[in-house]
């Protein structure tokens, strides 16, 4: 008898839904887009969704707070330039408002007369001091020292970098005319003399090169002496070329005097320069001749 019922309430189920299958659906002709709406536009605004809210604990996070990292600070380095003969030191102090960084590295760069940016020297960021020696005469020399810094863990630079670089320009340096040249005597022609010649003695003013013995120069000629250094002879060369030498009268110490000159060009930079010496006790005067 159940099964019977259960057979029979099967039948009547898989009819009604057949039925219900094959009729048209009915549309929808009340819609609650309008009262949604105006829900909507009526509501009063809410702040901000809390950041916490009271289940089962005291306390349990949405959004976790974000963390900014901090912003990390790189100045420029206070640095110092000075000429001692040919050779320019550099010296630099690390700025006491850095902070939130770690100094990586130092570049030195360098500008000779109107040229252009040469690097010289990468440095480690433990040092604070550079040597530039062995610098061209009458030469015009420029640095930049460029600090290269690393954030550390949690900060950035400003633009939200990781690396920074700050840069110095140093004053400009001339390097001096380094010779002393020294008139022994003056040939002039006649003879066996075919050209004005000079004896000269030379001297380095930083190197301390020194011509032991007059020699011999003709004007129009490249100044270049031997020296014996150990068991062997060297040509020491100048960078000169002998114009002149004679007789000119200077004021000295209030009066007039009688000294020997020696008129020079400098082949690398073309400068001509006039060396004398007022007396026997007083050093060399090198003046530029326009």
């Amino acid at each position: 008898q159940w099964v019977l019922r259960a057979a029979k309430l099967r039948k009547d189920i898989s009819q009604r839904m057949s039925e219900r299958s094959s009729q048209q659906w009915t549309p929808m002709e009340v819609t609650f887009a309008e009262d949604a709406n105006d829900a909507l536009t009526e509501s009063v605004a809410v702040s901000n969704w809390p950041e916490w809210f009271a289940y089962k604990r005291p306390f349990v996070p949405l959004n976790w707070r974000e963390v900014r990292p901090e912003l990390a600070i790189l100045k420029e380095p206070e640095v110092n330039i000075s000429l001692q003969g040919l050779t320019i030191t550099l010296t630099w102090r690390e700025n006491p408002e850095n902070r939130g960084c770690t100094i990586k590295r130092y570049v030195v760069w360098r500008k000779e007369n109107d040229g252009e940016w040469q690097k010289v020297a990468e440095l480690d960021r433990d040092k604070s001091k550079y040597e530039d020696t062995k610098l061209k005469p009458l030469t015009r020399y420029r640095y930049r020292l460029d600090t290269v810094a690393v954030a550390h863990r949690g900060c950035v630079f400003d633009g939200e970098k990781k690396q920074a670089t700050v840069s110095v320009e140093t004053e400009e340096k001339e390097t001096p005319f380094p010779w002393e040249f020294e008139v022994k005597t003056i040939m002039m022609p006649g003879g066996n003399v075919k050209v004005k010649t000079v004896r000269l003695v030379a001297r380095h003013r930083f190197e301390g090169w020194e011509s032991k013995r007059s020699f011999r120069v003709e004007v129009g000629k490249r100044i270049v002496f031997r020296v014996k250094i150990g068991d062997q002879w060297k040509n020491i060369d100048t960078g000169c070329k002998l114009l002149n030498a004679g007789y000119m009268q200077i004021t000295h110490e209030k009066r007039k005097a009688r000294v020997r000159f020696v008129l020079v060009e400098h082949i690398a930079s073309g400068k001509k320069l006039r060396i004398y010496r007022p007396s026997r006790n007083e050093d060399f005067v090198i003046k530029e001749e326009q």
